[in-house]
């Protein structure tokens, strides 16, 4: 009897200390979570400004990357044109020489 009563006396303290030990890491988690919600607050203002520079600025950045996209456009349209050109002015010359020869 004596035993079972030292062995749950045992289990009591032991089950007290995990407890205990349970309560502290929650006080812990409460404080942290404090913590970041302080942080939260204080970053709100900036990232809404953030956002809002952003909305502001997404217009112009996507005119921007258009313009880009139809400069390429133009660069690759002018390499063909040029290509073309050279191309042109060899056929040009081999038709007018084709019209000579047949003249003559």
């Amino acid at each position: 009897m004596i035993q079972d009563w030292e062995e749950t006396v045992t289990k009591v303290t032991y089950e007290r200390e995990i407890f205990y030990g349970h309560l502290q890491e929650l006080d812990r988690l409460q404080n942290e979570n404090t913590q970041l919600s302080t942080i939260v607050s204080s970053l709100e203002p900036f990232v809404k400004s953030l956002n809002s520079v952003s909305q502001r600025l997404s217009p112009m950045l996507l005119a921007a990357a258009k313009d880009r996209e139809q400069n390429q456009v133009m660069r690759d349209l002018m390499n063909k044109i040029s290509g073309i050109e050279s191309d042109s002015s060899k056929r040009l010359e081999a038709i007018q020489e084709l019209e000579y020869r047949l003249k003559t």
